[in-house]
């Protein structure tokens, strides 16, 4: 490999690597949920980038919020939208800590959400 593209190639990398959201860490706490939201790394929808919705949790890695936006839109029949810009990637744990019911915990995890102004 020659010096050049050596070093479009260490410039791509460092590139990619500088998309980490800049979003800090917030703790969630409230009666029914607990988990955090975090800024993720854009690095991780190339990686091990994952989303998973159960009545019991939501944990998302890595991922745009609008993948999850979306899914929720199909799941509770709904017109909710992104906030975010289109490569911010996020890392969410929430655990449903008082067994709500599905759609009383996301309705729940849409109130924190949008108290972030991460969805609206």
């Amino acid at each position: 490999m020659n010096l050049k593209n050596f070093l479009l190639l260490f410039l791509f990398f460092i590139g990619l690597t500088s998309c980490s959201t800049d979003f800090k860490r917030v703790e969630v706490k409230t009666s029914s949920l607990e988990g955090y939201i975090e800024g993720g790394n854009g690095l991780g929808l190339y990686g091990k980038a994952s989303l998973k919705l159960t009545g019991d949790s939501l944990v998302m890695k890595d991922w745009p919020m609008s993948r999850l936006v979306d899914n929720l839109n199909v799941i509770i029949d709904s017109s909710l939208t992104d906030q975010t810009s289109f490569n911010e990637v996020y890392t969410i744990k929430i655990a449903n800590k008082s067994q709500l019911e599905q759609r009383e915990f996301i309705d729940s995890l849409l109130v924190q959400l949008n108290d972030l102004n991460l969805i609206k």
